[in-house]
């Protein structure tokens, strides 16, 4: 029997440009990429709750190493659980990734060198891989 709830998590995923990796072997069998290169999952527990999970990488998710970003009780109907973890994928991931290129390209126009980047902002530009050079261009890793 297909779950309603992760068909259309899975759904939003693709719509929301994730790529899928199919895990073999693997409770839910499918993961999830994004451009952050982190692996992202939804899954359900015996106990009927769902579990909004991430790995650091595909070897990570292929060992089943995943952390849990949401847990989402079963007393919710499945249109507030769909709403619920559709919203904390906009919020965690998604305007994440959009801040950090958002600060990316203000420090660019800034012409900011290596050295002078605040830590906190290194920090932000290297949890999506990228990274300031000297010329200050901007390269993806």
């Amino acid at each position: 029997m297909l779950d309603n709830v992760i068909q259309e998590i899975e759904r939003f995923f693709a719509d929301e440009g994730f790529e899928e990796t199919a895990l073999r072997g693997h409770r839910n069998e499918k993961v999830y990429k994004y451009k952050d290169g982190s692996y992202y999952m939804i899954s359900r527990g015996e106990e009927g709750n769902y579990y909004l999970e991430d790995a650091e990488t595909l070897e990570d998710a292929k060992n089943k190493v995943f952390e849990d970003m949401g847990n989402y009780g079963a007393s919710l109907g499945d249109a507030e659980l769909i709403a619920a973890i559709k919203a904390d994928i906009m919020e965690y991931i998604i305007r994440k990734d959009e801040l950090a290129t958002a600060e990316l390209f203000r420090l660019l126009r800034l012409r900011l060198k290596p050295g002078r980047v605040p830590q906190e902002i290194n920090q932000a530009l290297d949890s999506v891989g990228l990274y300031i050079t000297q010329n200050p261009s901007v390269r993806v890793q």
